[in-house]
């Protein structure tokens, strides 16, 4: 190993090394036959110093597996609308969510990618399919879906500008109204339910007319009665006998 280590010059000479997958392949640096990426395989007489391509790799699958996996797909865990290719819309295509999901769990899948791609590349599926799952879930909700909306377009998605006294008012009252069903019994908190759940859809209807007419103000304000109703029809059901 001395000797090899003696080839590689310190390490300061390093090149490019072509380590793709785990395959087999020569390091740049002293010539052994790599068979342990990202490193030149010390057992088989390598120096043992770390391929900088494998690296390189490494950090690509991390940050873009899209990339790496030769999907011309751009890959931001921040935006799930272009992650899964479509348009930003509050308005979103049931339809077209779902096969696009379909298309990319397909493209994928790291079955399609053990045999030929490597470790890295079967990693690097796994980590998108991840990210493509979260996407999904977060766009078939629609209280996430408008929040990933304001983040992109830089509203207020917290609602922390978006809480009047007049809505907090309304919220106290709403969790009073819910502790007096629950000693009522289960027909009052199912009346309440119901009647949350009718304003859920409102609020949904409201962002969409916000988002659809481009009033930003309009589609924070929304989010955060709908993501206080949500809250207290969880109450409610909780308060429920099991």
């Amino acid at each position: 190993m001395a000797a090899a280590a003696a080839r590689c010059g310190g390490g300061a000479a390093l090149a490019a090394a072509a380590v793709r997958g785990g395959a087999r392949t020569e390091c740049a640096s002293c010539g052994a036959r790599i068979q342990r990426a990202p490193y030149c395989n010390a057992a088989a007489g390598g120096c043992d110093v770390p391929q900088p391509a494998a690296e390189a790799a490494e950090e690509m699958a991390r940050r873009d597996p899209f990339a790496l996996l030769g999907l011309d797909r751009k890959f931001d865990v921040d935006d799930p609308f272009a992650l899964l290719g479509l348009d930003r819309t509050f308005d979103i295509d049931e339809k077209e969510l779902e096969a696009a999901y379909r298309g990319l769990q397909r493209e994928l899948h790291p079955d399609k990618f053990a045999a030929s791609g490597g470790d890295r590349v079967v990693a690097a599926a796994e980590e998108a399919s991840r990210a493509v799952n979260l996407a999904v879930g977060a766009l078939r909700d629609p209280l996430k879906r408008a929040e990933a909306l304001l983040g992109l377009i830089g509203g207020d998605e917290t609602g922390s500008n978006a809480t009047s006294p007049a809505l907090l008012m309304e919220v106290m009252e709403l969790d009073e109204e819910a502790e007096a069903a629950a000693s009522k019994g289960v027909d009052a908190l199912t009346d309440m339910h119901d009647r949350l759940n009718g304003r859920v859809s409102t609020e949904v209807s409201a962002l969409s007319a916000a988002f659809a007419g481009e009033d930003v103000r309009a589609a924070a304000e929304a989010t955060t009665r709908l993501k206080f109703m949500r809250r207290i029809m969880r109450d409610v059901r909780d308060k429920m006998p099991h």
